[in-house]
């Protein structure tokens, strides 16, 4: 029974740690950076631009660049990121707690 428990919270544990992960769009949302007007450079606020994660946000279409070495989040594609990830989350941890009842079972 205790294995199967620290089975099913291992995904749980994966959620929780992806979830509190920092991000460049979570730094630029907590700045307000949200608009064109707005914008803000990522040294700003401590983000350097050697960690690819400017250019990973602008490859997901989450920071918009405006031209001037500022960006700005697109909160729309944000807020549809992290639900579609929490979906994919949730329906990971589900399936995956399926097979540990299916495959493990009490004797």
């Amino acid at each position: 029974m205790p294995f199967r428990v620290g089975l099913l919270l291992y995904p749980v544990f994966l959620l929780l740690t992806a979830r509190t992960k920092n991000s460049a769009a979570a730094k630029f949302r907590s700045a307000g950076a949200l608009s064109p007007e707005t914008a803000r450079r990522p040294e700003s606020f401590d983000l350097p631009r050697t960690l690819g994660v400017i250019q990973d946000g602008v490859r997901r279409g989450l920071l918009i660049p405006v031209g001037d070495g500022r960006y700005y989040l697109d909160l729309g594609a944000h807020k549809r990121r992290r639900r579609f990830r929490l979906g994919m989350y949730l329906a990971g941890t589900l399936a995956f707690a399926l097979l540990v009842l299916v495959v493990i079972r009490p004797s």
